[in-house]
């Protein structure tokens, strides 16, 4: 019998995982076009579109004459050496070599079930290439440009294949759920709407442990602290700890003075909390405006603060959450007092069309600054924040990267063990006008479309994908 290979790395298992996805998907895609061709020449208004799940079981569309007696079906063989056996036998394998697995660690420290863990791995997929958003947007018949996150009606309909599975599944997306309890995996909150609508995903901080090069036992420890110490907020927020890897300072590619300013912020906290026993402070802490594009630092500058101080950041997007929310949440934040809070979007409540009363804005800034806190308030352009506060609070500007910072991003985009081809033309590259985001996003897809050697090619191929205006700029 030969001995399986171990995985080289987390990121060679999570690709062999994707494989199995995508071949799950691919399936899925062609049930769905093959049912869609069979009823569409039937459908004549919205309402049969509608009923189609009800009367394609009453009507013939394939010549075959249905009988009432139940069909036979032939008991399943046994599978030799199925690809869960397989898996798991790699997985022994690296784990006897030191090689640490994020999925695998964690499906065990839960004891997960296996839809649990195929769970996770759908959730993940998003958060890898946005080629899988819109195939889960395709699959749900959802808007183009809806959020990409999977139901629970499609994790049901691609992991369960039968009735007993689909009932013991469901009860594995209830308030019971390890990976509820935890924190580490929520559902859109969209009552009253049924369970099968919403949404499903996954902590930022559960993201970054899995993606992380090396997801080490302290990390996932880390990760599942006591479920009592998290802090109460409401679901459209996001608590990430501190990342335990490689520092963040070393891969942020930002003109000298503004790392310089970043890292200040990070001293001063630790500065006043050694004052604060000698000689308090009227207002220990500190707000202030980050303005930059997507993609151009802001949420890894607030990451490298917190992992140098060692505290977990709360992320909200002002913009997901609904305006009859902004007080409660406003007042939970105020309450609860995290170390460091992004208030991402954050002209909804300080830009000049702001439904956040004044008063409220004036007072959450107050209590803010009363607290050896960071309060970081950002957007993409200053001119979204209104004036009064433009001229109260400090501003940082995170402008897009230089050929010459794109270059590094480039060259750090890909792990130092990845199979990069030689001929790469690392100064063509640096020419497209991306920011550190996208040359990141850009790299991921590209290392999931080599199946051995990145070539240069997959990379032109992922930017094509991505970001097809930036080819088309660069062209002119």
């Amino acid at each position: 019998m030969t001995t399986p290979t171990p995985f080289p790395d987390n990121w060679s298992y999570l690709k062999t995982e994707l494989n199995w996805l995508d071949r799950l998907l691919s399936l899925a895609i062609a049930r769905y076009r093959k049912e869609r061709k069979e009823l569409e020449p039937l459908m004549k208004s919205r309402a049969d579109r509608a009923t189609s799940h009800w009367w394609k079981g009453l009507i013939v569309v394939d010549g075959t004459i249905a009988q009432d007696a139940p069909a036979t079906v032939a008991k399943p063989q046994p599978a030799k050496n199925s690809y869960q056996q397989q898996l798991e036998a790699k997985i022994q394998v690296s784990r006897q070599q030191g090689i640490h697995l994020g999925l695998p660690d964690l499906r065990d420290r839960l004891r997960l079930s296996l839809f649990e863990k195929n769970l996770v791995l759908v959730a993940l997929a998003p958060e890898i290439s946005r080629r899988y958003t819109h195939i889960y947007n395709y699959l749900q018949e959802a808007d183009p440009n809806a959020s990409g996150l999977p139901t629970v009606d499609l994790l049901l309909r691609l992991l369960c294949r039968s009735d007993p599975e689909w009932r013991t599944a469901r009860g594995c997306l209830t308030a019971n759920s390890p990976l509820m309890q935890q924190g580490l995996l929520k559902l859109s909150d969209l009552q009253p709407e049924p369970l099968l609508g919403r949404t499903v995903q996954l902590s930022g901080s559960l993201v970054d442990y899995l993606l992380a090069d090396q997801p080490v036992d302290r990390a996932l420890e880390h990760l599942l602290q006591p479920v009592e110490s998290a802090i109460a907020l409401p679901r459209n927020v996001t608590t990430i700890s501190p990342r335990q890897d490689a520092s963040l300072w070393e891969q942020l590619v930002l003109p000298p003075v503004l790392l310089n300013q970043l890292q200040h912020l990070s001293h001063r906290v630790q500065r006043v909390q050694q004052m604060q026993s000698e000689t308090p402070l009227a207002e220990p802490g500190f707000v202030l405006i980050v303005a930059g594009a997507a993609g151009t630092g802001k949420t890894m500058a607030v990451q490298a603060i917190s992992q140098t101080l060692e505290q977990s950041v709360v992320i909200v997007d002002l913009a997901v959450v609904p305006t009859t929310q902004y007080l409660s949440l406003l007042h939970s934040l105020v309450t609860e007092a995290p170390a460091l809070l992004l208030l991402k979007s954050a002209y909804c409540w300080f830009g000049k069309h702001s439904l956040l009363p004044p008063s409220e804005q004036a007072w959450f800034i107050e209590q803010r600054r009363a607290t050896n806190a960071l309060t970081f308030l950002s957007v993409q352009q200053p001119q979204e924040i209104a004036i009064n506060w433009r001229g109260q609070l400090p501003l940082l500007k995170f402008l897009m990267p230089d050929a010459k910072a794109r270059l590094q991003l480039w060259r750090q985009a890909f792990a130092s063990q990845a199979p990069l081809a030689e001929a790469i033309d690392w100064q063509r590259l640096s020419r497209l006008p991306l920011t550190g985001g996208a040359i990141r996003e850009i790299a991921q897809e590209a290392q999931l479309m080599a199946t051995e050697q990145i070539e240069v090619e997959h990379i032109w191929q992922a930017c094509k994908l991505l970001y097809p205006d930036a080819l088309r700029s660069r062209s002119r």
